[in-house]
């Protein structure tokens, strides 16, 4: 091969390394920035999207299920054993755009900064007299107090 062919040849090559690490860069970017837009750290929006909560059976003590109150009737439930809070989401509060309106009464009530607190909703399944039913439910939180306050915002069946 002749001094100006490899030249040539070497320049090419290069050029498409180039290309090609370039492409595969864009496309860790692209990856990067989707995943931030899923677990909430960087959202073009004033809502905040976290993990489904699992609601453990009561065997172990690692089980942890909440006292929900039925605004509508005023009753008592629970979420139904082994199941999940699912699109969770934060709208007010902490790490959105929105200010959360009734923060400085819960840090009143509980604890903690009133910069800290969230006003959040999630999807589950609360166990009733009547069998299992699919909810819409609201509460507070602060990262160092836990969920407070968890309501029914609506049934959804």
């Amino acid at each position: 091969m002749a001094a100006d062919d490899q030249i040539k040849y070497d320049t090419q090559r290069a050029a498409r390394q180039r290309f090609a690490e370039k492409q595969s860069t864009e496309v860790g970017k692209r990856d990067k920035i989707e995943m931030r837009k899923r677990v909430g750290l960087l959202s073009s929006s004033s809502r905040r999207y976290e993990p489904e909560i699992i609601i453990g059976k009561s065997v172990g003590a690692k089980a942890k299920n909440y006292d929900i109150m039925d605004l509508a009737t005023g009753s008592h439930y629970s979420f139904a054993e082994g199941t999940k809070i699912k699109n969770v989401e934060v709208f007010s509060g902490k790490g959105t755009k929105t200010e959360y309106r009734n923060a400085k009464k819960y840090a009143d009530k509980y604890g903690g900064s009133p910069e800290d607190w969230q006003h959040v909703k999630g999807h589950g399944i609360v166990a009733t007299m009547d069998g299992d039913r699919p909810a819409e439910i609201h509460w507070s939180q602060c990262k160092k107090i836990g969920k407070v306050d968890l309501f029914i915002k609506k049934w959804e069946d």
